[in-house]
């Protein structure tokens, strides 16, 4: 079988479905794996279990819901509210388990959603 996008995932990546844990058809799950595709090359920000925010130009999303980023940087936000920065390099594999959030720009999304004549 084709692999899948959990609800949850397609969710947070492309806030067009509204469903229940597992409760995914098949049209959804075509919409979500087209709407990433046009997401490719976009920067996006991911956030992971622990907190961190890492921020790279999406360039892969395996099998295994893991995400490849080109020109990757970490970002942390202290408890006064600061903002830290570093390079983490050229090209980084975000593992799937980790992954809790993925945002993109308002313009991009918006802009791959009307490509696909897909209502928000």
């Amino acid at each position: 079988p084709p692999p899948t996008i959990s609800s949850a995932r397609a969710q947070s990546v492309c806030g067009l479905m509204t469903v229940e844990d597992g409760d995914v058809t098949t049209t959804q799950q075509t919409n979500a794996k087209q709407f990433i595709k046009k997401l490719m090359d976009t920067r996006v920000r991911v956030t992971v279990t622990d907190g961190r925010l890492i921020i790279g130009d999406l360039w892969c999303l395996d099998n295994f819901k893991n995400f490849i980023l080109l020109d990757v940087k970490e970002a942390t936000v202290a408890e006064d509210g600061s903002h830290r920065h570093r390079p983490l390099g050229p090209l980084v594999m975000v593992p799937g388990k980790h992954v809790t959030k993925v945002e993109a720009l308002k313009p991009c999304i918006e802009q791959s959603a009307e490509e696909l004549g897909i209502e928000r």
